[in-house]
Parts: structure tokens; C-alpha cells; sequence
């Protein structure tokens, strides 16, 4: 299991750096579901506003990641936890309930910026 969480967090780092930015959160939201407590994906939000932050000038890019991203782990891990048989479903709720997190941050950032 081991090796197939830093498969994940490789192929995730190489998407947040050559993919766009919402490709890169869609496949940390599925890798929430996935794995548990994926906090790679936080470094992965980390490299992420690094990039888009100094690109763009300062808009608090860096700070919708971070939140976005960490936000959407721990709704996803409650959802997880509440839910008590682990099926395929619950794990494509969890990850369709992490990419609404990270959608809400980024229409939030889109209407007060």
C-alpha cells in the first residue's frame, strides 16, 4: 500500500507541474478517497501557490490552496468516518465532496478577488 501512496504523490507533484490547476486538485480529491489522511496532496497545495502565487502577483493564491486542498482532506476524512461500509460509492461521494470543497474556495476567491 506503501508504494502505491508515493506513486500517487509522484504522479500528483508532476500534475500540479505540468498540468493545470484543476486537474491537479480533481486528482488530490480522488486521492483523498483513496488513501487514507493524504497529506502529501498538502505539499502538492504547497508547490501549487508557490507557482501560482509569484506568477500572478500577490492574491492570496497561496492561501486558497493551502485551504482549499486541506479543507477538502478533512471533509472527505469526516465523510469516511461517518460512513461505515467502505464501498466503491462512498469512496465516489467522499471524492466528489472534496472536489465541491475545492470548487467553493475557488468561486469564493473568483468573487471577493
Amino acid at each position: 500500500m506503501i508504494i502505491w501512496r508515493v506513486i500517487s504523490f509522484i504522479f500528483l507533484f508532476l500534475s500540479a507541474a505540468m498540468a493545470p490547476w484543476p486537474v491537479a486538485a480533481g486528482l488530490a480529491a480522488v486521492f483523498f478517497a483513496i488513501f487514507p489522511w493524504f497529506w502529501e496532496a498538502v505539499i502538492a497545495s504547497f508547490f501549487l501557490g508557490v507557482i501560482y502565487d509569484f506568477s500572478k502577483g500577490p492574491k492570496l493564491v497561496f492561501l486558497f490552496f493551502l485551504l482549499s486542498f486541506c479543507s477538502a482532506l478533512f471533509a472527505e476524512e469526516y465523510l469516511k468516518s461517518i460512513t461505515e461500509n467502505k464501498n466503491i460509492l462512498s469512496r465516489i461521494i467522499a471524492a466528489l465532496l472534496g472536489a465541491t470543497v475545492m470548487f467553493s474556495f475557488w468561486l469564493s476567491l473568483k468573487l471577493f478577488l
